[in-house]
Formats: structure tokens, C-alpha cells, sequence
């Protein structure tokens, strides 16, 4: 079931994803001068246009695939395509903020029956507004070219009288929306409040990511990303919104965007943790000492205690002294809590592995000090010919994903870049690629034994060794 979860979950980022493709091909006005912000485009349309890199020489040239086969007739059925998929993402959004997924449940219902639910819901008895039942008609079929709903034909619906239905029987049809009816796919169902109808989901409800991702302040910041590859220093989501992404998502100005927010990093967190855990073989380390650097209370390494329970691990959880003192210890179960500072190598202990999750983000630490953390994690495992395993993004090295075994399917590869892309929005740094991630091992005399995917696009596991001494 979590794997399912997972693999839809990526099927709903991908709706949203459509949308991205579309406002960065949109931003495609800047010239020759502008920063390496034109790294994040190029390489979306790139995935989403067709273009590869080609090696010739050493150098990086660009090869469009078949342009023999490209005209203007198929190019606009492709661009529209494009274009289009943002509609879907729209009408995912307008479908959550209706709460539809609730009033189905699991009934087939009608777009009468809909309409009347949703009026019910926000008008009261004495409005005399209708419901717009073909503009919902209409989003209810776009939805369902994305398997979020069924549609079925119900004749038993229909009027008896007069017009013939293959035969069947005589009914009057005054719309084709008389005899449809809806219901929610297995997708769909995972749009569900988690306790709707005292049914609990395994895992949280994916409205939280449409929720986050498409509200205004963050979807209208892609009509700011022109002026912001042309040089404005000021990232797209300040430029729309006047104020940067971590002030506008507070408890007194916005809650419920920092609430959607929250519910979408922990959605996100959660199925990381369970990738790491369940596609990772950590019983190798059998008899061995892990700790997890700025681990604070200990969540990856007790979900690997409480998975390996008949595996004999010392597991820890390393963070500052102050932050370990602010966890309740009643809440941490096989896993011990010690206090350390990675920029205080006397206080990291030897061990036979290091982890860090998400620890090494350029949005942290510049490359420096990044290769400067890689030498204390070295140091701290070299007497014990020790491993590191690091859980980050890992963006593909242009054609270049050699070692990067991805388990998650083709869209991986555009989900990933999509990501990052966002990230920019929000002034973030860029993922580094996995040629990036080379050098830095590199730089702190370690090499890179493997990169292994998960069924999580935003989290990898690097495997790094000391380098063997000639």
C-alpha cells in the first residue's frame, strides 16, 4: 500500500508538474548575458521539448531529436499540449477547493447531485444562485482524462418518452449530463480528508500539495521569472508577492498556506523516510554503529530500528546541544540521542557509518563548507573503513545519469527538474547533479561507490568510501 502511495503520489505531482513546463516555457525571453538562472530553464525545455545534449570533442552541443520530423503543424499540436496540461492542473485545484473528492466519497453521483452538494455547502437555502452545471460537467471530464474519476453512462437517470437510445428504450435527453455519473478512482481517493467517513488512508491526504502548489502567491510568481532571469536580484515569489516566501508562510498572516505548506513537507518527509528505510538494505551494517548527523529526534533512525528489529544496529541521532535538549526523550524508541557540531569535528564520534538527510543542501552550505563536512564525516569513519550515505536530490548531469539507476520511471527525471525549478522561485540554490556531487567527493578525497534511486524523486542515497590508498 505505501508503495502505491508513493507512485501516486509522484501521478499527482506530475499534474502540477504540466503547469511548471508551461510558465517556464512562457519565460523564455532573456538573452545571452543573464546568469546561470537559465540552467533551471534550459534543461526544462529540454524534457519538455525534445532536446538532448550531444558529446562531440569534449564539448556539450545541442541535438534536437528528429528535427526532420518537426513542423509547424506538429509543433503546434506539441506546444498546445504544453500549454494544455495547465488547464488539468487548474481543474485538479478548482476540484479540491470545491471539496468534490468529499461529497463523493465512494458513491457514483451525478453532476445534478454534485451541483446541489456543492450548493448546499456554500450558499444558504435562500440564495437563489445555481451552480454552473456545465462548467462543472466540463472540469469533471477534464479530470477524468487524468484517471482521477470514472465516468459511466446511466440511462435509468433519464426522462421516459420519445427519442430512441440504441435501441435500448425512449428518453427524452434534454443533456448528456442527465445520464452521467461520476465516482472516484483509486487516485482520486487519495484526495480524500484522511478521516472522511471514519476511514483512515494509508498516509495523508494529497490535497495538501495541490493546496501548496497552487495558490496564487506561488503560482503567479512565474510571471515574475522573466525579469528575474534577466538580472532582477529579487526572486520571482518576493517580486509578485512583496515579501519572501519565509515570511509569508506565518501563523498570523497566512495560516492556512503555511498549514498546506506544512502538511505537504510532511507528506513529502514521511515518504522519503519510508524509501530509505524499505529500498535500502541496512542490515548489511549488521553489528555496526550509525549515526545520523543532524538527526535531531531521531525519526529516520528509529523507522530503521523499528523495520530491522531482528538486526543487531547501534543507532544515534547527532544535533546540537541545544536542540537536544528541547526533544521529549519519551517520544524516541530504540535510538539514542547525542549532542555534536559538525563544525566541531572533537564531537563527532568514530563510527562505522554516517547518514544525513537533506543535511548537505546548497541552500546550507556553499560547496567549501560542504566538502569541509564530507572530511570530518571521513575522518569519523576511517579507522573503521567505514561508509557515508547521504539522502539527497540528484539532478541528472544533462545526457549524463550514468549510475543513477531510477526506479521511479521516466517521469522521475521531469519531476526532479521540477522541483528544483521550484525551488527557484523561492531564491533557493540549485539540486546539483550527479556530476556535481562527483567533484565535491572528490575534493574531500572520497570516492563515490553508487547512487541508488528511490520510489522518492527529491531523495537519492549516496554511497561514499575513503578513498583506497595506492
Amino acid at each position: 500500500m505505501i508503495a502505491a502511495l508513493k507512485n501516486i503520489t509522484i501521478q499527482a505531482c506530475m499534474v502540477i508538474v504540466a503547469s511548471i513546463q508551461t510558465s517556464a516555457l512562457f519565460a523564455i525571453r532573456y538573452n545571452s548575458k543573464v546568469s546561470n538562472r537559465l540552467v533551471y530553464i534550459n534543461r526544462y525545455q529540454h524534457s519538455a521539448l525534445g532536446i538532448n545534449y550531444m558529446k562531440q570533442g569534449g564539448n556539450h552541443e545541442l541535438e534536437i531529436q528528429n528535427d526532420s520530423n518537426y513542423s509547424i503543424e506538429n509543433g503546434l499540436g506539441k506546444v498546445m499540449q504544453i500549454l494544455s496540461a495547465n488547464f488539468k492542473s487548474h481543474a485538479l485545484y478548482t476540484f479540491i477547493q470545491l471539496d468534490i473528492p468529499n461529497i463523493i466519497g465512494d458513491k457514483s453521483m451525478s453532476i445534478n447531485e454534485i451541483a446541489s452538494e456543492i450548493r448546499k455547502k456554500n450558499y444558504d437555502e435562500m440564495s437563489d444562485t445555481d451552480i454552473n452545471q456545465d462548467a462543472l460537467l466540463r472540469t469533471m471530464r477534464l479530470l477524468k482524462s487524468i484517471d482521477i474519476l470514472y465516468e459511466t453512462i446511466d440511462l435509468s437517470s433519464a426522462s421516459k418518452d420519445t427519442i430512441n437510445i440504441s435501441g435500448d428504450e425512449n428518453f427524452i435527453i434534454s443533456s448528456e449530463a442527465d445520464i452521467l455519473s461520476f465516482q472516484l478512482s483509486p487516485f482520486g481517493k487519495l484526495f480524500l480528508d484522511v478521516n472522511v467517513a471514519n476511514k483512515k488512508l494509508s498516509g495523508s491526504s494529497l490535497s495538501s500539495c495541490v493546496y501548496h502548489w497552487m495558490e496564487k502567491p506561488l503560482q503567479n510568481a512565474w510571471y515574475q521569472l522573466p525579469d528575474y532571469i534577466m538580472g532582477n536580484p529579487v526572486d520571482p515569489f518576493e517580486l509578485e508577492n512583496l515579501v519572501s516566501s519565509d515570511h509569508f508562510y506565518n501563523k498570523r498572516d497566512n495560516p492556512q498556506s503555511l498549514k498546506h505548506a506544512n502538511d505537504f513537507v510532511k507528506l513529502i518527509s514521511d515518504l522519503e523516510i519510508n524509501s530509505i528505510v524499505e529500498q535500502y538494505d541496512w542490515s548489511k551494517f549488521e553489528g555496526k554503529t550509525i549515526i545520523d548527523i543532524g538527526g535531531y529526534n531521531g525519526k529516520v533512525m528509529g523507522a530503521i530500528a523499528s523495520h530491522y528489529s531482528n538486526v543487531n544496529l547501534t543507532l544515534k541521532s547527532l544535533d546540537l546541544p541545544e536542540v537536544i535538549a528541547s526533544i521529549d526523550k519519551s517520544t524516541v524508541h530504540g535510538v539514542e540521542l547525542i549532542e555534536g557540531d559538525i563544525m566541531k569535528p572533537f564531537t563527532i564520534p568514530e563510527c562505522d557509518v554516517i547518514f544525513m538527510k537533506h543535511f548537505l543542501d546548497r541552500c546550507m552550505w556553499n560547496d567549501k563548507e560542504t566538502v569541509d563536512i564530507l572530511k570530518v564525516c571521513s575522518a569519523a569513519v576511517s579507522k573503521r573503513n567505514g561508509m557515508i550515505v547521504i539522502a539527497e536530490a540528484v539532478i541528472p548531469s544533462a545526457n549524463d545519469v550514468e549510475g543513477v539507476q531510477d526506479c521511479t520511471g521516466v517521469d522521475a527525471v521531469d519531476l526532479r527538474l521540477s522541483l528544483d525549478a521550484l525551488y527557484m522561485l523561492v531564491g533557493r540554490e540549485r539540486q546539483r547533479t550527479r556530476l556535481e556531487w562527483k567533484q565535491l567527493v572528490e575534493k574531500a578525497n572520497l570516492q563515490l561507490d553508487n547512487i541508488i534511486s528511490t520510489s522518492s524523486p527529491s531523495c537519492y542515497l549516496l554511497e561514499l568510501r575513503n578513498k583506497l590508498e595506492n
